[in-house]
């Protein structure tokens, strides 16, 4: 929410300078800006679009011990994945507890 305010002021700004200033450097700006957000948009919009995760946990494990999984994350799309973000939720069906956590992928 920060981030789009802050763009929103950035534009507000460059038209306010192009107008009064006169000056075709902001128009330049302001014009260059617009294209860098639609081209963003765009690549949002096509990117990671046939994304497949594989979670590989053992079935059981000793109570309050340390257990690995394996989670394989593949992209299937044409375009890169540059940043990703989720969530792992995880319930014991035993006990009835549950937890989570939060996933950052980096390249």
């Amino acid at each position: 929410m920060k981030n789009r305010i802050l763009l929103l002021i950035w534009f507000i700004l460059l038209a306010l300078a192009a107008v009064f200033t006169g000056a075709w450097v902001y128009a330049v700006l302001l014009l260059l800006s617009a294209l860098a957000v639609v081209a963003f948009l765009l690549l949002g919009f096509f990117c990671g679009k046939k994304i497949t995760m594989k979670l590989k946990l053992p079935k059981a494990a000793e109570q309050d011990g340390i257990w690995k999984g394996e989670l394989q994350i593949a992209n299937g799309s044409v375009l890169p994945v540059f940043l990703g973000k989720g969530s792992l939720h995880l319930e014991n069906h035993f006990t009835g507890g549950a937890d989570g956590a939060s996933i950052f992928i980096f390249p």
